[in-house]
């Protein structure tokens, strides 16, 4: 029989599967252009692929296994469950930054300080100090995963003991020595964006390099780079329908942007009939209920990552306030029913709107 675990990782790789499919049903390539195709399953606990256009298959390699690497690399820093021994990482400062400041790499580094800026500049219910929170919920889904029948949830006493200690502002950052010290036994977890600035420092790295005709796919997180050289304005990116994750809910039309979708139907367990998913309501300290999907659409794949699991666990109300602070974002709301809300910046490049992907809308 197979391990449950291993068959939640199969489901998501069959949708992948699906939308990869769709990013690659494409008009042929120009004569002076290849498309090519690169694809790993080591990082990330998904598969992640890279397409581009470009008449070197070896250029194309390069460039592909150069975002391999370092996906690799921050896969390492973020880990919060395993240490190594080449890097000091989310494991370790978990383990030893309560007691004395740690200097980390400058990768590391950087993203905690992006990462706690992000959530001063625009507070939301995102926060990578709630390790401690999400920790209760990661053991709970492990165990479930493995005995579904004995599937179980934390108590509200066990959850709010944890979350005495999840205040970012307990997250000390020493920019010159690049060293990280907790004030108070805080626990990191970079889930909310970790998946999302991977994939931004990967598209980085390639819009400088000699790839920038390129869609990176990583799940719920899609990064593109210029248009695709087949004669098309835009990239396809579907957006999976919740009730039914492997079909296709809207096809969106982007370039030089990033798409990245939260939703309840992936990494979730059930108790008694209720789906109890991973995106974790800092205010009730149970998954947030008020959505099933919250797809972003702006430039930069962190920011996108940031605020569609922001917008899914706040109200639509709360959800467009912070929009409307942060700029340059648009947003599509699914609810449990199936309807649908979207920012007018989003409703221009959905295919049931009217978009398509040769229409230039600029």
């Amino acid at each position: 029989m197979m391990n449950p675990h291993r068959r939640n990782i199969m489901k998501k790789y069959i949708a992948v599967l699906i939308l990869s499919a769709m990013l690659l049903g494409c008009l042929p390539a120009l004569a002076t252009t290849q498309k090519h195709r690169y694809e790993f399953f080591d990082t990330f606990d998904t598969i992640i692929t890279v397409i581009g256009y470009h008449n070197s298959t070896e250029v194309f390699e390069k460039e592909a296994k150069e975002v391999h690497r370092l996906y690799q690399l921050y896969h390492k820093y973020f880990d919060i469950y395993n240490e190594y021994e080449d890097v000091l990482n989310l494991a370790s400062l978990n383990r030893l930054a309560a007691q004395s400041p740690q200097k980390v790499d400058a990768p590391l580094y950087d993203f905690l300080r992006y990462a706690k800026d992000l959530q001063e500049r625009y507070p939301s219910p995102v926060n990578i100090a709630m390790g401690n929170v999400l920790k209760v919920w990661h053991d709970f889904r492990d165990a479930a995963l493995e005995n579904p029948s004995a599937a179980t949830m934390p108590s509200l006493e066990e959850l709010q003991k944890a979350a005495e200690y999840t205040d970012i502002q307990s997250l000390r950052l020493n920019d010159a020595e690049k060293s990280v010290f907790f004030e108070q036994p805080i626990r990191l977890d970079a889930g909310a964006l970790a998946k999302g600035y991977a994939t931004e420092m990967a598209a980085q790295y390639l819009e400088k390099s000699e790839l920038s005709s390129f869609i990176i796919s990583a799940g719920g997180n899609i990064r593109t780079g210029k248009q695709p050289l087949d004669g098309r304005a835009y990239w396809g990116v579907g957006i999976a329908d919740p009730q039914q994750p492997n079909n296709l809910y809207d096809t969106v039309y982007i370039r030089d942007s990033s798409m990245v979708t939260s939703g309840d139907y992936q990494r979730y367990y059930e108790v008694n009939g209720e789906r109890l998913h991973h995106i974790i309501d800092p205010a009730s300290l149970y998954p947030a209920k008020l959505h099933r999907s919250v797809s972003i659409y702006t430039k930069n794949s962190a920011m996108a990552d940031y605020l569609s699991t922001a917008l899914f666990i706040l109200s639509y109300e709360d959800g467009l306030s912070l929009l409307q602070r942060v700029g340059s974002a648009e947003a599509l709301w699914i609810s449990a029913d199936g309807g649908s809300h979207s920012t007018p910046g989003f409703a221009v490049i959905q295919k049931s709107q009217g978009a398509d992907s040769k229409q230039n809308r600029e």
